[in-house]
């Protein structure tokens, strides 16, 4: 026995030579337990059942084999796995080894490589596994297989097992040949017939008074399928059917009852009508008026048909019983509310007739009355007299007049005489200045004579306050000047001091004069640093010898400064303030504020800012004084027997603080308590 178990070991253990071994969970159980599990415990015809058969609890094994056996009449047994899935047609290798690796991942199976084989019929299904080049046991557990059966149309409905059996106990053994204890379950479905109809009888049933009952039949096919079904009505207040078909009438009118099959799937349905019999009720007649149609009298049943009959034979509708309203009483009556227009300068007032029963307006009018010579009609004349204001006489804004009877609706009002509206712009003559009125009035304001400015040898003057030139040039003053014919003497030639000349003119300012020919003796002029607002001049060199002045770069005299531009070089520009902004201090009752303001950090100067710049000031003029207690006088509280009482005192506004007046010292502070 032993022999034949290690050959047919060592058959399956050739077939698993090149194969992967997982790893997986062990179990310490003392024998085989194989299940069986299905994915549904009951299907219909023609669905799919999956069963799992798994290995779940192992001591340690080398060889075993079980079967599966269900009812082949029943079921078709349509897939397994570990078979993987063919390749479609068309489908790249690369798109194939995925689709398989994701069939492996949701599919694995404890033991992948499994011996299936079937009966017949397909029934039992037989899967077997074994190692026979094994020198321990293997105590894997898990999904071993799973199966895909299909629902034959064939099948009845009843329960079906699918159960585990063992072909061979001795299939079962470890690696010492010992065979081992095992269980083998099972899994049971359900098969139900799905219905494919359902019929009522009656197909349709009229009921002929409310009360009526009937019980109707349903018949489920095929017959195999359950024939139990739901019953139900579409409208309850005229029938209703009970859970065994039992249908009661309500009232008048008409239902459809329904039969469902237990599924839901499949519903049939009967029409049903509960008749009715007419029973009038008299609804007097109404008369009609000028405001309101009238109405007949007739007949009335409870379902809402109406009747020109007692009997009920003769339907009416509502339409036909209405009668015509009566015609109104128009007369010439004086009321607010029929006023069309009220009187006026020329028309007397309009109403419209009324009707004397109901009040209703007729579109006939009527005139009543006298004219009305305060109300006018219009239209309008407006400023009729007006004169506009000026600086030298008042005006009017003119009277309004009734265009309809010539009568005047009411008086211009008077227009004050208006101020003077003086130029912005100066008028000006040779020895004067003045603004004029807009007006039109010639007078004038600010008359003076013409100031500031100064003259020069080509211009007048220019005065500050209307920019107009008065007066006469000035041959002797020369502002725009220039300095020429500049030449620095050297030991073998004179120089020239050069001459200032007017540019405007052409005029010599100041004629230089000859430097004798001479050997310059240079001195250092160190550099002058410039400050906030004064220019500095840069280190440079000048001559000693008098009369010449000359000035040099260099202290050996090679690079002389003999131009304006080098002149001009040497001088470093104003450093300009450093303004730090020093933000305001409100001032308090005994301690002194200060405006915002700026100071240089250089030249420690303080200034101010407005529109047109900083401006300096002082510190002095930054100080905003304390504004002094501001006291308020608080009348005295009597104490009672339960509440204390208060002193006389006073409260500053600004600070809150409280003080007593003590005569001689003036006020002095107090603190809150000192006044209980």
């Amino acid at each position: 026995m032993k022999k034949a178990k290690k050959a047919a070991a060592l058959c399956v253990a050739a077939a698993l030579a090149a194969t992967n071994v997982m790893m997986f969970s062990t179990s310490a159980a003392d024998e085989l337990t194989f299940t069986a599990e299905a994915d549904k415990t009951s299907a219909k015809t023609g669905e799919t059942v999956k069963v799992t058969v798994s290995l779940d609890s192992n001591p340690g094994i080398v060889s075993w084999r079980v079967q599966l056996n269900y009812d082949s009449e029943a079921f078709e047994l349509k897939s397994y796995f570990p078979v993987l899935p063919e390749q479609e047609d068309g489908e790249d290798d690369e798109d194939y080894e995925e689709r398989v690796d994701e069939f492996k991942k949701e599919n694995k199976s404890t033991y992948p490589f499994i011996d299936f084989t079937t009966g017949p019929l397909g029934s039992p299904f037989t899967f077997s596994w074994a190692d026979g080049l094994a020198t321990k046991n293997n105590t894997k557990t898990g999904k071993l297989v799973d199966l895909e059966f299909e629902v034959k149309d064939s099948a009845e409905a009843k329960s079906y097992d699918f159960e585990l059996t063992a072909v061979d106990s001795a299939d079962m053994f470890n690696v010492d040949d010992d065979e081992i204890p095992f269980t083998l379950g099972k899994a049971t479905v359900d098969v139900v017939v799905a219905p494919t109809g359902v019929v009522i009888d009656p197909e349709s049933y009229d009921f002929a008074k409310a009360g009526d009952t009937t019980v109707f039949k349903a018949e489920v096919s095929p017959l195999a399928a359950s024939q139990e079904v739901v019953w139900s009505s579409s409208n309850e207040d005229v029938a209703t059917v009970a859970a065994d078909g039992t249908v009661t009438a309500v009232a008048e009118g008409s239902a459809v009852i329904s039969a469902t099959t237990k599924d839901g799937t499949q519903t049939a349905t009967s029409p049903v009508t509960v008749a009715h019999t007419h029973v009038g009720t008299l609804v007097p007649a109404v008369p009609a008026t000028c405001q309101e149609t009238g109405m007949k009298e007739y007949y009335k049943c409870t379902c809402g048909q109406t009747f020109s009959d007692a009997e009920c034979t003769t339907p009416v509708t509502m339409e036909e019983l209405v009668t015509e309203k009566a015609a109104h009483d128009f007369q010439q009556i004086v009321d607010e509310k029929y006023l069309v227009s009220a009187a006026n300068c020329t028309d007397k007032a309009v109403y419209y007739k009324s009707c004397t029963f109901c009040g209703e307006a007729s579109t006939e009018t009527f005139e009543n009355g006298e004219v009305d010579p305060t109300n006018h009609k219009g239209p309008y004349t407006d400023g009729v007299g007006a004169k506009e204001a000026t600086c030298t006489e008042p005006g009017n804004t003119g009277a309004r007049v009734c265009n309809a009877c010539g009568g005047t609706v009411y008086e211009g009002q008077g227009i004050p005489m208006k101020d003077h509206e003086y130029s912005n712009e100066w008028k000006y003559d040779e020895t004067d200045h003045w603004k004029e009125c807009v007006l039109g009035c010639g007078t004038m304001i600010d008359k003076a004579a013409h100031e500031g400015g100064k003259a020069t040898c080509v211009k007048k003057a220019v005065c500050d306050v209307c920019g107009a030139e008065y007066g006469d040039v000035d041959a002797t003053n020369h502002e725009n000047t220039e300095f020429v014919n500049y030449k620095i003497a050297t030991e073998t030639e004179d120089g020239y001091s050069g001459d200032i000349v007017c540019k405007d003119c052409n005029t010599v300012v100041h004629e230089g004069k000859v430097v004798p020919a001479h050997k310059h003796v240079l001195e250092k002029v160190d550099q002058l640093d410039a400050t906030c607002e004064a220019p500095g001049a840069k280190e440079h060199y000048r001559c000693t010898v008098e009369g010449c002045d000359a000035s040099f770069f260099d202290a050996e005299g090679t690079e002389a400064i003999d131009t304006i531009e080098e002149l001009t070089s040497l001088i470093i520009d104003p450093l300009g303030h450093d303004y730090e902004e020093i933000s305001a201090v409100e001032p308090t009752c005994t301690e002194a504020g200060v405006n915002g303001h700026f100071h240089c950090s250089r030249c420690e100067k303080v200034f101010y800012k407005d529109g047109e710049g900083y401006v300096e000031t002082t510190e002095e003029d930054t100080i905003i004084p304390a504004l002094g207690h501001k006291y308020v006088s608080v009348e005295g509280v009597t104490p009672s027997c339960t509440e204390d009482g208060m002193l006389a005192h006073y409260d500053c506004e600004n600070c809150d603080k409280h003080f007593i007046d003590s005569g001689d010292e003036g006020y002095v502070e107090v603190s809150a308590e000192d006044l209980v």
